[in-house]
């Protein structure tokens, strides 16, 4: 099994359990909603899905952006964002790789005019909510494995 290093910590890297994620995203529950976003963001297939679970508890808005990562640019390949201007915006990703990308990507919403911005990830830190912020940005991603239930 692989191994991944975080802050002096090994861990294996494993698929991460649906009903882990679930758990964890039950967690942030609360702080989404004290924040209130007016629509939420979905970032390529992760982001679709946490928002999907996101909005059975607390319903808004989903609306979706495609982007890719090419030599630390973001890069839109398509953008569903629709209108922002004057809305409070959760944006919902897998992680991002590096600083870089992330101030790229917030410059790029606020030509969209977005009132306030707010990211949450799937995995990793540096953004204001993680799922597991303790897990490698290399850790699988419970539909990313070949297994079927």
């Amino acid at each position: 099994m692989e191994q991944s290093e975080t802050r002096n910590k090994t861990y294996p890297k494993q698929p991460i359990d649906f009903g882990d994620l679930f758990n964890r995203i039950k967690v942030l529950l609360p702080l989404v909603k004290g924040w209130n976003p007016d629509i939420y963001l979905a970032v390529n297939s992760a982001g679709s899905i946490v928002c999907g679970i996101l909005n059975n508890f607390f319903p808004r808005e989903i609306r979706t952006l495609s982007i890719r990562y090419q030599n630390d640019h973001l890069i839109v390949n398509w953008d569903n964002c629709g209108e922002l201007r004057d809305k409070r915006v959760l944006v919902v990703a897998d992680h991002f790789p590096n600083e870089q990308v992330l101030f790229q990507l917030e410059n790029f919403l606020k030509t969209k005019q977005v009132l306030s911005l707010v990211k949450l990830v799937v995995l990793g830190k540096g953004v204001e909510y993680s799922c597991f912020p303790e897990l490698p940005e290399e850790s699988i991603l419970p539909w990313e494995t070949d297994e079927t239930g």
